[in-house]
């Protein structure tokens, strides 16, 4: 994949987290509130895995420009 911000070609991998909670994507500066966070709200879709093998998603990373790109979907 060529990177959006600068056409040079991305490092293929994941994003991985321990698996204890699931990806969050949080938009501005706060934090998810923890309620909405426990009802799934912001939960990266695309991340697969669980507590004991961790979790992923695919992702590509551009070492220039320090950007990652993920496709997924963000449950509302």
């Amino acid at each position: 994949m060529l990177c959006p911000y600068c056409n040079k070609e991305m490092i293929d991998g994941n994003i991985s987290c321990d698996g204890r909670s699931s990806l969050i994507f949080s938009p501005g500066d706060k934090r998810m509130p923890f309620f909405e966070m426990i009802g799934g709200t912001g939960r990266l879709t695309a991340a697969n895995g669980g507590v004991w093998a961790g979790i992923r998603v695919k992702a590509n990373f551009c070492r220039p420009c320090q950007k990652i790109i993920i496709d997924t979907d963000v449950v509302k």
